[in-house]
């Protein structure tokens, strides 16, 4: 009986590969593809095809390409930097945090503004009438409330010195000083116009006694009959 030899299994031949990168055009990139290369996509001088070259690859290629880019999308998110938070002025009107600090007593909002301030300036403040909210006593929500019997909000940067706490002044104290800071305001104003009319005055003076000085000789000299000013 004659002995069968089985037959020795055929080896594919290695696929060959090249690196695309920045150097090698999308032209080239759908012929290599076409040949049957490997495409192997650099992330250092990554190429960028477009979308009519992506179709045109094969499946294989197709997928690396695409791998290949969701690397490069996710590792230019890690390095563009975080959008810049929003921070709101804890000096100013602060509009959307006093929208959630809300007296649910009327009579007691007739008593208090309501502010926020620094926390590192809630201390020095208590000297002029300040102080401080309390979520437990005060009549007051907001959405800010922090463990504590105080309102807070956190820098979102993490800057301590920017935290911000909500305060209350009592009315009559808030109304002087808003009356103080308008008469302030006029007085500056009121100054400003004051030194700006003295100086036009002084310059109309000026010109004034110019003209006048100037005019005197030919005063006189038509005083004295001589028809000719000198």
């Amino acid at each position: 009986m004659a002995k069968t030899t089985k037959p020795t299994p055929t080896v594919d031949e290695p696929r060959p590969r090249i690196h695309i990168n920045l150097a090698i055009s999308e032209e080239d990139v759908i012929a290599y593809d076409q040949a049957g290369v490997e495409l192997i996509f650099d992330k250092k001088g990554f190429r960028r095809l477009s979308r009519d070259t992506v179709e045109a690859l094969g499946h294989e290629n197709k997928k690396a390409y695409f791998k290949t880019l969701e690397v490069m999308k996710d590792e230019e998110a890690a390095r563009r930097p975080a959008p810049r938070p929003k921070v709101l002025d804890p000096l100013g009107g602060h509009e959307e945090l006093l929208l959630n600090a809300r007296i649910t007593d009327k009579e007691w909002a007739k008593r208090y503004h309501l502010c926020w301030k620094y926390c590192s300036q809630a201390d020095s403040l208590k000297q002029f009438g300040y102080a401080t909210v309390s979520a437990k006593d005060d009549p007051v929500e907001c959405h800010a409330k922090t463990a504590g019997d105080t309102f807070q909000v956190r820098d979102p940067r993490g800057r301590e010195d920017l935290d911000i706490i909500l305060m209350k002044l009592p009315m009559h104290i808030y109304l002087q000083h808003q009356t103080a800071v308008s008469q302030t305001s006029q007085d500056r104003v009121k100054g400003y116009t004051d030194k700006f009319s003295g100086d036009v005055e002084e310059a109309s003076k000026g010109r004034l006694k110019g003209v006048i000085e100037q005019g005197e000789p030919e005063k006189v000299q038509l005083a004295k009959g001589d028809l000719t000013p000198a």
